[in-house]
């Protein structure tokens, strides 16, 4: 019952010391555990956090999936660093209204878009013909320009509505709306309106239709952005290692 207790509390990310009967082999994995997830935490990642591009989360994709949601996350964190690496928020907006054109070509007519951009190119093979994915830059300038709480509601929702699109063929029901919001949080300028969207995030900020379950990666991606939210959009990296090495495993 002793061992049962230590390593139920080892895979929950709890403590070592919480368990001071424990025996020592358990808390020498415990501490083997710990070295291997703080070798891979979030905070190293070249991609915002929460996001689908992370290795663990693309996995639980099926394997016909991954190139069009890996794209569609690509051009998240694309958005998401022109937004956030502003300084000036015209010139955002030039670059924003860049790919919103882009995009829009991507849906009339992929064949003449710019040869240069390796991201275009993934577009072009996986999402030609999408009219939707105009609306995702309104979404991220919407942020970038929030100055009330319900400005950055709706530009949450214009986010999750499109991002719903990366988990449709996967049979899910729920539009990433936990996400959405701590995304958006994490590109207000105001304060108290970020505090707002991670209170949203924290209490559910999550849609489900009846009789449906979600995908193993739309799930943990929810359960990734409330943990975020609890640390006001900032990054935890070891409890979001932890987080996402439990979810490998299935717990």
């Amino acid at each position: 019952m002793v061992n049962a207790r230590c390593y139920a509390a080892l895979f929950r990310g709890l403590p070592a010391t919480r368990g001071q009967s424990c025996p020592k082999k358990t808390l020498v994995l415990r501490g083997q555990l710990d070295s291997a997830v703080g070798m891979m935490l979030p905070e190293h990642a070249q991609f915002p956090t929460p996001s689908l591009l992370d290795p663990r989360l693309m996995l639980m994709v099926p394997r016909d999936l991954r190139p069009a949601t890996r794209t569609l996350w690509q051009l998240d964190a694309r958005l998401f660093a022109v937004v956030t690496g502003r300084r000036e928020e015209m010139l955002a907006q030039l670059k924003l209204a860049w790919w919103r054109d882009r995009l829009r070509q991507l849906a009339d007519a992929p064949d003449s878009l710019p040869r240069g951009e390796p991201l275009l190119r993934d577009l072009a093979t996986n999402w030609s013909g999408s009219d939707a994915l105009a609306t995702m830059v309104d979404g991220y300038e919407g942020a970038m320009l929030a100055e009330t709480a319900e400005q950055a509601v709706a530009a949450a929702a214009e986010l999750a509505t499109v991002m719903c699109k990366a988990f449709a063929p996967m049979g899910a029901c729920t539009e990433p709306r936990a996400w959405a919001m701590v995304r958006t949080a994490q590109m207000v300028s105001n304060r108290e309106i970020a505090d707002y969207l991670c209170r949203g995030a924290r209490s559910g900020g999550l849609d489900r239709s009846a009789g449906h379950g979600d995908p193993r990666s739309a799930d943990t991606l929810a359960r990734w952005a409330r943990l975020v939210a609890r640390h006001g959009g900032a990054a935890s990296p070891r409890a979001e290692g932890w987080l996402l090495f439990r979810a490998g495993l299935g717990f």
